[in-house]
């Protein structure tokens, strides 16, 4: 699973907000609400994000984020609000 630079160039403004949502543990429909789209579009543009970066759920693209460096590239700040595991 490796994500490419030319992946991440190809990101629309709306795939990029979704991404830095995802990072700080929003749910779909918290992320709606956030970017003022509907639910399902945000469903449609994380199938889009799944297949750009051959991954099968959020856990595995926010992983995949970490682990290649491009959590930061997305700017998530440091400190941001995060959901805890017991959330």
């Amino acid at each position: 699973m490796q994500a490419e630079s030319s992946g991440m160039n190809g990101l629309s403004d709306p795939e990029r907000a979704i991404m830095r949502l995802v990072c700080r543990g929003l749910r779909n429909s918290e992320i709606a609400g956030v970017v003022g789209i509907t639910e399902r579009t945000v469903k449609w543009h994380m199938s889009r994000l799944f297949k750009r970066f051959d991954v099968t759920n959020r856990t595995e693209l926010v992983g995949m984020l970490t682990a290649n460096g491009i959590k930061e590239y997305l700017d998530v700040p440091p400190g941001s609000t995060q959901r805890s595991a017991s959330a």
